[in-house]
């Protein structure tokens, strides 16, 4: 069961690396159509917020995989399932957002409410894996 478990979160995790990748895809193909992308009042300079917000979300969830991958006690269970729980809500109000455009990409929902499944997925399967522990330790506890 507990390898099943992990092979299911690695691949959820790589799932969503590749649905975030995608979606920036997405938002660069629509140059190939003449479609402007470039944000109002940009002066050609990437701010400081861009780089943070990327590597908040594609540095973290390759962390949090290869972490996953070689490290399993209490609180590395425990971190990994509240970093998936924050994806989880970010990708939801992204959703929200896209919906909320005057004109939301027909593109864009259906790969973001993929993402959106996989995520919440993912971060049940992440609070799954972390009770095991938590229901192994409680159990140890009274056979003491």
């Amino acid at each position: 069961m507990k390898e099943k478990r992990i092979h299911r979160i690695t691949t959820l995790w790589m799932f969503l690396i590749i649905g975030m990748m995608l979606h920036s895809n997405y938002h660069l193909s629509k140059l190939f159509y003449g479609i402007n992308i470039v944000r109002p009042g940009s002066n050609g300079t990437v701010p400081i917020t861009a780089h943070l917000i990327k590597n908040i979300y594609y540095h973290i969830p390759i962390i949090s995989l290869m972490i996953f991958l070689y490290f399993h006690s209490y609180w590395v269970r425990f971190v990994l399932f509240a970093v998936s729980l924050t994806f989880n809500i970010s990708h939801t109000l992204h959703l929200i957002g896209e919906f909320r455009k005057p004109d939301p990409d027909a593109s864009q929902i259906p790969l973001l409410s993929i993402v959106l499944v996989v995520s919440t997925t993912l971060t049940v399967e992440h609070w799954k894996y972390f009770m095991e522990l938590k229901k192994k330790k409680k159990t140890q506890n009274e056979n003491v």
